[in-house]
């Protein structure tokens, strides 16, 4: 009996181990994004001999942008669409300082590319905006520069023949599943402390409130 529960110890402590090291492999996220009149976004997650893709597009609905996207197998099969709502996967980190801080440390991203062709109903506006964007992008540029320790590269093309607007973005980033998890806690937690103080801030109100 005594054996065997040193067996099941054993066993618990390898399975944990392989589990801690699971966290620690690192994970190599490449997107795509492409705007236009149909927005698309293309994912793919790598780590070790493991690959997972997800073909999306980006759609308005009631409650603002969602992703539909879709996996994809190695045989090309997809599989079925999955909706997220932008603002989920966005807001609580954008909201969060503590989220932000982070990701700062902790996600290396490897690549960053930007191009857009941007065209407007007279050749003097499209001009303009180019000539606006272009100054706006080369302090942004710095700052990616030195809070995400890549170089971004950011083009801008007029077209002096159509009103037009189309943007090509990639990136690949590198995580550790663990800080995945850690962010992804941090921005949870943050929503549940937003909605406490809102429900405290009613139920405050109601008791204050003076009757008619």
């Amino acid at each position: 009996m005594r054996e065997e529960q040193e067996c099941g110890g054993e066993d618990m402590v390898y399975v944990t181990t392989f589990l801690y090291a699971l966290l620690l492999v690192p994970l190599h996220i490449s997107a795509r994004l492409d705007i236009g009149e149909r927005s698309t976004v293309q994912l793919k997650l790598r780590a070790l001999f493991w690959t997972l893709r997800f073909d999306g597009v980006i759609e308005r609905g009631k409650s603002g942008l969602f992703f539909s996207i879709r996996p994809r197998g190695k045989d090309g099969e997809e599989g079925s669409p999955i909706d997220v709502p932008a603002r989920t996967l966005i807001r609580p980190i954008l909201k969060n300082r503590r989220a932000r801080a982070y990701i700062e440390r902790h996600v290396r991203v490897d690549k960053l590319v930007a191009k857009a062709r941007v065209g407007m109903e007279e050749a003097a506006n499209t001009a303009r905006v180019c000539g606006l964007l272009s100054c706006t992008l080369a302090p942004l540029s710095r700052l990616i520069q030195k809070k995400m320790r890549v170089t971004p590269h950011f083009g801008i093309a007029p077209d002096f023949s159509h009103s037009v607007f189309l943007m090509n973005a990639q990136c690949i980033i590198v995580v550790l599943p663990g800080d995945i998890m850690a962010t992804v806690a941090l921005g949870m937690l943050h929503s549940i402390r937003l909605s406490a103080q809102r429900a405290a801030l009613r139920a405050h109100a109601d008791v204050t409130r003076i009757p008619s």
